[in-house]
């Protein structure tokens, strides 16, 4: 679904990695919740590259959508599995995860996206 692959990328991007540009994956108007913060545009990305730059390994597994899709507006929602940290200090992760996504030129854009760890088992 072109809805799903549009977030896929989007965590490509985040990476600083991937074939489609952030900005051709958000709105202008695009802000996110992680980490207990807001960030306003490519404000995540910005933040999770650097990071990355810095040593932290962070890798994630996308679980199964949750998507619905009603006219030029949808939304999904997910559990994302992997580890953060920086070596040897890499620990297992889980976040709880969504967005909002409008059609816009063509294609499906994040409008807004929100993360947050989930509890430990």
């Amino acid at each position: 679904m072109d809805v799903e692959q549009t977030i896929r990328d989007f965590f490509d991007a985040l990476r600083g990695e991937g074939s489609v540009p952030f900005a051709t994956l958000t709105t202008p108007s695009m802000y996110s919740f992680d980490v207990g913060e807001r960030f306003e545009g490519d404000g995540l990305a910005k933040v999770i590259i650097q990071a990355l730059a810095d040593g932290v390994e962070i890798n994630w597994n996308l679980g199964e959508m949750d998507t619905k899709v009603r006219g030029e507006v949808a939304w999904s929602a997910w559990q994302n599995t992997g580890s953060a940290g920086t070596p040897p200090n890499v620990k297992p992760m889980r976040w709880m995860e969504s967005a909002v996504l409008v059609h816009q030129d063509g294609r499906w854009k994040i409008y807004f996206f929100h993360s947050q760890r989930a509890r430990e088992d």
